[in-house]
């Protein structure tokens, strides 16, 4: 899958659960089981927007964070990057 693909170009991983997302949503520790071997897992966290947040506070100038997820991980990142964000995230979901 896309973590696979990508998995040699992310330093660190902050994951939050899905459980607000539905029935098919996950905690982070069982996320955090099933990614690749080798995947460096910075933080957990119960919401996306905590995760966020924790790889914001260690990102560097130049950095990328980069938000993997359904449309309610979309939503919440679309409200913390992108300008008017919050209520273009609310139309998202």
């Amino acid at each position: 899958g896309v973590v696979r693909a990508l998995a040699d170009s992310v330093d660190g991983w902050h994951l939050a659960g899905s459980r607000a997302a539905g029935p098919r949503g996950l905690d982070a520790s069982a996320l955090a089981g099933r990614l690749p071997a080798g995947c460096r897992v910075l933080s957990t966290h119960e919401e996306i927007g905590d995760a966020i947040d924790a790889s914001l506070d260690v990102a560097n100038p130049g950095d990328r964070v980069l938000v993997f997820g359904g449309f309610h991980a979309a939503g919440r990142a679309l409200s913390r990057f992108l300008p008017g964000g919050e209520a273009r995230a609310e139309a998202a979901i």
